[in-house]
């Protein structure tokens, strides 16, 4: 598990859909069906850049194969 300060770097939903052309909604179900690494806080969800680094590079990001996934 991340340090506090470790997670004081991980994004937002927001900012993770739209650093990936994403919905939010499309950026939980990749964090509740593991496609993306998060953490569950009681604020939200806080999703790790590195993860989201991989998935942009991996061409999953605006027309990937995640975007099975956004709905919205």
């Amino acid at each position: 598990m991340p340090t506090v300060r470790e997670f004081e770097r991980w994004l937002t939903t927001g900012d993770t859909a739209s650093r990936l052309g994403k919905s939010r909604q499309g950026v939980v179900w990749m964090l509740e069906n593991r496609r993306l690494r998060g953490a569950r806080t009681a604020l939200g969800w806080l999703v790790d850049p590195a993860s989201v680094e991989e998935m942009a590079s991996r061409g999953q990001g605006e027309r990937g194969e995640a975007g099975k996934e956004d709905r919205g």
